[in-house]
């Protein structure tokens, strides 16, 4: 078979999605470009626009490649996207690293995420701080731990360990990063957030103050709306004697009260209402 002159050395036949086959001609595509050889695709149907796409993404690639600067996230019609961002839409991609303002941001909040999850599954008790004030680096502090050469060389491993994991990484995982991004885009912008507070959160709404930003008890990972909603309602009536008291009028269980725990909710407060006479 001769189409333009060409000779076919091979020829298939198949009936697949625009999408698969995208995925079938991307690695040829790629091949084909690299060896500056021509591209014959003969189909029934038009598939220009998917081709165009497909060799953008080609070209896309091979532009990371040759960047002077490690690429570590791109714009998509002005707004930052992580690499593995899927385009479902026309639009302008324009690739970000290092070396620019944009990219120093996305370069360290992937690095304090990657961070925190290390202290996270290491040392689950350690609270940091993070510091912006230095100019091409972060400045961090452990408040309530002392910090040993081994600790540290721990923690190294442990990033490295979790960047490798990459795209490998949980949806669970992946959904935590961009509420990460969200805070520390609070943060940067001077929006504080404020500990749940027992007599001052609502169940399901956040609340704005004078200080910043007080979360409700629902944004407690695993509280659900009931439990946060009869806390809410048994605090508005009147102040709790002693953690007993929230279990018997809030009716939750021990589960719970671990949970208010966590967070510091219980802090100073006493077991039960019962006063020993012998100390």
């Amino acid at each position: 078979m001769v189409v333009e002159n060409i000779q076919i050395k091979r020829i298939c036949s198949f009936y697949v999605s625009e999408f698969h086959l995208g995925m079938i001609l991307l690695p040829y595509i790629s091949q084909k470009i690299e060896k500056k050889e021509p591209i014959l695709i003969v189909s029934e149907k038009n598939l220009l626009n998917s081709i165009k796409e497909l060799v953008s993404k080609v070209n896309l690639k091979e532009e990371i490649k040759r960047n002077e600067f490690e690429v570590i996230g791109a714009k998509f019609n002005n707004e930052y996207k992580r690499l593995d961002y899927v385009i479902t839409e026309d639009g302008i991609v324009s690739l970000v690293d290092v070396s620019s303002k944009g990219g120093m941001r996305i370069y360290r909040r992937t690095l304090i995420y990657i961070m925190a999850k290390a202290f996270e599954e290491l040392y689950k008790d350690v609270k940091i701080r993070v510091n912006y004030q230095l100019s091409n680096a972060m400045f961090c502090t452990v408040e309530n731990m002392e910090i040993t050469d081994g600790m540290l060389k721990n923690v190294e491993n442990k990033m490295k360990e979790i960047d490798l994991l990459g795209n490998g990484a949980t949806v669970k995982e992946k959904n935590m990063y961009a509420i990460l991004e969200l805070v520390l885009e609070m943060y940067e912008r001077g929006i504080n957030f404020l500990p749940i507070d027992l007599y001052k959160s609502h169940w399901k709404n956040f609340l704005v103050e004078d200080d910043g930003i007080r979360p409700p008890f629902g944004a407690i990972s695993g509280l659900g709306p009931i439990a946060a909603e009869s806390i809410y309602n048994a605090a508005k009536q009147e102040e709790f004697m002693s953690i007993d008291e929230i279990r018997i009028r809030a009716k939750i269980g021990d589960s719970t009260i671990d949970q208010l725990r966590e967070f510091g909710i219980l802090d100073g407060m006493q077991e039960s209402n019962q006063i020993s006479l012998f100390g």
